[in-house]
């Protein structure tokens, strides 16, 4: 039988600091003694048996730890290496000493953690800040998340031990890493390429937004009603008709993509869901929308602030920091807890949650590509189709009429014949490069794009956290299989339903006016100007540095040491910016993020040579950085400027 050792409460102390929930399990573990029982290698190196099984390799624990990290290569600081299992901790030991990165420690066992937190000593990996332990789903997520940068790569290693023993959950674990990971490579991405417009469009029609209530004002107004999710895929064709004989039994949440579907049927929803910041105005064109309720996303373009609804209600999604700035900065607003995930489809589905209502029904919501189909057929992108390759067996995406969605969604927005074509192709391209198989309601294999197997993940995180609350179905006939979400047609599901109460009897007794001070939004913003022109100023020293570099090695044609130190001092002003001011302004890091980021990526992997390939790429790349930069504080400068509240 084996005691909690000499290191157990130091250890521990470290772990109260950075993970309450994990000190608390540990103190409630007991009775575990009996399955251990410290052994030795054949190099007397201490080991463990547990459940009569040795941890370690009894031909050497340190040279089996050595053989698994000999295998790993290209790590560098901003790699995450995910240890499932501690053991005695001769792998983490390994991990640390030898390669770069950061550990977490993923161990089934709480038995076999609390053991090694007795037996070892991990004051100086704790010191380091290199190490987090992970013990379920969510823990793993957050460990990797903080460790996490727009470079880094995961690296899992494991002993035969927990391979045999804990194979399912290692499975799992490899699983969550590649979907997480994915996840937020994902939304680095995205953000950086989407910032700016997100801001650009949430510092927009300001003094209206002020006056718009947010959905939370909604919350548990309709409790166990039930909610029908109506997105545009082609599913809800099939179904149309059971959609508008059971009207009367749900609260229809609708995105904007199916809307003109369900007007055609002369179906009108409660709530009708738009997210873009682009100007999708086609969603809704030669629609009448004075009775539809419109909820839409801080950042949601402009144009649809300009339309006649019944009501408009805001969200405030915490993923996206525009959102954020506009609630938390802006208005001084206390914003609730509230997902989009980057689609409109699970902004709608959080919404019926937050009213409360119970089940929830998902129709459209196919995330595949069935029969060909990647749109609804009355939605404007129905002409592209996937289609079956006959001379290489593998789905492509085509277009069947390249004139028709021209004419209807591109020559409207500007485009001549020239841009439309490029935008078609453009989009062919993305369409085909993404293409990918996911798992039918069925249990067969069906094409989708990654986009959609992301959504899919979002929707099946979403159920898992609602388990306990909510009941949920799917009735996308066919379509992607969303674990956690029951499959289910829909008249079975609302047959037997009776009918509720109109949505409008219940809104038109709610007070919906604004409680937001005004003139604290005034010194808000006008707080925000000066920061711009803080980071103009800035960046106007900076480019003149940057200018003089130029110059003298115009005319030296060499890089003096004259032009270093004139480079040197525009990078220095550059990385404040980065390091100093971007971080605590969302505002600064929308504009500069996605610039900024290319410039250290290519610092980072060069010096500042004297070739001259290397000027003109470190040239080229700070030319677009100025100038971009420039543009984007002028068009901020420019929306935030023109508010001049009556207080």
């Amino acid at each position: 039988m084996i005691k909690t050792g000499e290191f157990y409460q130091k250890n521990l102390e470290y772990i109260k600091k950075t993970d309450l929930k994990l000190f608390n399990s540990l103190e409630n573990v007991y009775d575990f003694e009996k399955k251990f029982q410290v052994v030795a290698t054949s190099k007397d190196e201490p080991n463990l048996k547990y459940c009569e099984n040795e941890i370690h390799s009894f031909e050497g624990a340190n040279d089996e730890a050595h053989r698994i990290v000999s295998k790993i290569e290209n790590c560098k600081k901003t790699t995450v290496h995910v240890v499932f299992g501690l053991g005695v901790g001769y792998l983490l030991n390994e991990i640390y000493l030898s390669l770069e990165g950061n550990i977490v420690v993923y161990e089934p066992s709480l038995e076999i953690l609390k053991v090694t937190l007795g037996f070892v000593d991990f004051e100086n990996l704790f010191k380091s800040n290199r190490l987090r332990f992970a013990y379920d789903e969510e823990s793993l997520k957050n460990s990797i998340s903080q460790f996490f940068k727009p470079t880094s790569e995961v690296k899992i290693s494991f002993l035969n031990f927990y391979s045999r023993n804990f194979n399912d959950e290692l499975n799992n674990v490899l699983n969550i890493c590649q979907s997480w990971f994915s996840i937020l490579k994902h939304n680095v991405d995205f953000f950086k390429d989407n910032a700016f417009e997100f801001f650009n469009q949430a510092s927009r029609k300001i003094d209206v937004k002020l006056e718009i209530p947010s959905i939370e004002v909604l919350q548990n107004r309709f409790t166990s009603k039930p909610a029908l999710i109506v997105s545009a895929g082609p599913s809800l064709e099939k179904n149309i008709e059971f959609v508008k004989k059971y009207r009367n039994k749900f609260i229809l949440f609708a995105v904007g993509t199916a809307l003109k579907t369900l007007i055609k049927h002369d179906i009108t929803p409660d709530f009708l869901h738009i997210i873009e910041a682009n100007p999708c105005f086609e969603q809704i064109s030669n629609v009448e929308t004075k009775d539809v309720n419109f909820v839409c996303e801080a950042y949601t373009n402009e144009v649809f602030f300009k339309q006649k609804f019944k009501r408009h209600f805001l969200t405030f999604s915490n993923e996206n920091s525009a959102n954020l700035w506009l609630g938390n900065r802006i208005f001084q607003k206390q914003i609730p807890n509230f997902e989009t995930k980057g689609t409109v489809s699970y902004n709608a589905l959080f919404s019926a949650k937050i009213l409360g209502c119970n089940p929830i029904v998902l129709i459209g919501q196919d995330l595949a590509y069935q029969n060909g189909q990647l749109y609804s057929a009355n939605s404007p992108y129905s002409v592209f189709k996937c289609v079956k390759n006959k001379e290489n067996n593998k789905f492509e995406v085509v277009i069947e009429d390249r004139e028709k969605f021209a004419s209807e969604v591109l020559y409207p927005k500007g485009f001549d014949l020239s841009g439309a074509n490029c935008y078609i192709n453009s989009k062919l391209s993305k369409l085909n490069s993404s293409l990918m198989e996911v798992e039918s309601q069925n249990g067969e294999k069906i094409p989708t794009d990654s986009g959609y197997a992301l959504f899919i993940q979002y929707f099946q995180d979403f159920a898992k956290n609602q388990a306990a609350s909510l009941k949920l179905y799917n009735a996308s006939e066919n379509g992607a299989n969303i674990q956690g979400f029951e499959n289910k047609k829909l008249c079975e599901i609302f047959e037997s339903e009776a009918s509720i109460e109109s949505v409008e009897e219940v809104l038109q007794n709610i007070n919906f006016s604004s409680e937001i001070d005004v003139s604290k939004v005034q010194n808000n913003i006008k707080n925000e100007v000066k920061m711009l022109e803080l980071i103009e100023k800035h960046l106007n020293h900076a480019k003149m540095q940057y200018i003089n570099w130029k110059r003298e090695i115009k005319r030296a044609r060499l890089q003096t040491e004259k032009a270093l130190r004139n480079l040197q001092t525009s990078l220095k002003i550059i990385d404040f910016i980065y390091s100093n001011i971007m971080p605590s302004s969302p505002l600064i890091l929308a504009i500069c993020v996605k610039k900024i980021s290319s410039l250290n990526d290519f610092l980072s992997e060069r010096n500042l040579e004297n070739s001259f390939g290397f000027q003109k790429e470190l040239s080229d790349i700070m030319d677009e950085l100025f100038s971009d930069l420039s543009f984007k504080i002028g068009r901020l400068k420019e929306n935030l400027q023109i508010y001049n509240f009556e207080i």
